[in-house]
């Protein structure tokens, strides 16, 4: 539902009324007709996201040379805003997101022998009125001796 808005028609976002000196938010306001209260306006929550806090992955080789070392899922978990939501990752560090543009994704990289290659995700959630949040994680590549 659309309400009129600083002079323009617009979807709100979110709503409060002011209750015992407080302003306090309201997620939906409801109308009496016939002989029931129903819905007529509900509001948005803000949109907020939370990351899986870090994501390893490990090889063991045993040769001495580089090797292709993927982690496990990061996820991206969003609260409020409105679906569809999009998603984009970008990684630092050297390794890559497999599934840039989805909630889960996994890193990868070409990690020296014996050796390590870490760093942070970054991912920005977009909502369907073009809300964002973002969150970042962090990742740990091990290429790992098995002698």
């Amino acid at each position: 539902m659309d309400a009129f808005i600083s002079g323009g028609w617009r979807i709100p976002a979110r709503g409060e009324v002011l209750l015992g000196g407080a302003w306090r938010r309201i997620s939906r306001a409801e109308v009496y007709r016939g002989d029931a209260w129903r819905p007529c306006l509900s509001f948005i929550a803000p949109l907020s996201l939370s990351v899986t806090p870090s994501v390893d992955g490990s090889v063991y080789t045993n040769s001495p040379r580089p090797a292709s070392v993927t982690s496990g899922q990061a996820v991206a978990t969003p609260a409020g805003g409105a679906m569809p939501y999009s998603y984009a990752w970008t990684v630092t560090g050297g390794a890559v997101a497999l599934s840039p543009n989805v909630a889960s994704t996994a890193f990868r990289a070409n990690v020296p022998y014996a050796s390590e290659v870490s760093g942070t995700a970054t991912v920005i959630c977009t909502d369907a009125f073009g809300s964002t949040a973002s969150g970042q994680t962090t990742y740990f590549l091990y290429n790992e001796s098995n002698q």
